[in-house]
């Protein structure tokens, strides 16, 4: 795995088990992983049979993104994603 950022996980084991710990809480996160200095949360988009078709992100400085925010930035995707998987309901 290559590195990108200056905290990319490069050890395949690290990496499953950031995949894991991903699922069960129903949301990712990005802290420098990509870029230095840059925290990202996303959320899935699901369609109507629950397949995953896309993802909604909000990113932004680590001093604006600390931990202690990342629940209340989650429910606020949350609440968006809803509004955005009624776009992949099928109509009729």
């Amino acid at each position: 795995m290559r590195k990108v950022g200056p905290d990319t996980i490069t050890d395949p084991a690290r990496f499953e088990a950031e995949i894991l710990k991903t699922r069960r809480r129903g949301y990712a996160t990005s802290r420098q992983e990509v870029y230095a200095g840059i925290t990202a949360v996303s959320i899935p988009i699901r369609d109507a049979q629950g397949t995953v078709v896309g993802a909604l992100t909000t990113e932004g400085p680590e001093q604006r993104m600390a931990p202690s925010r990342i629940p209340r930035l989650v429910k606020v995707l949350r609440a968006r994603v809803e509004d955005v998987s009624l776009l992949f309901d099928p109509v009729g």
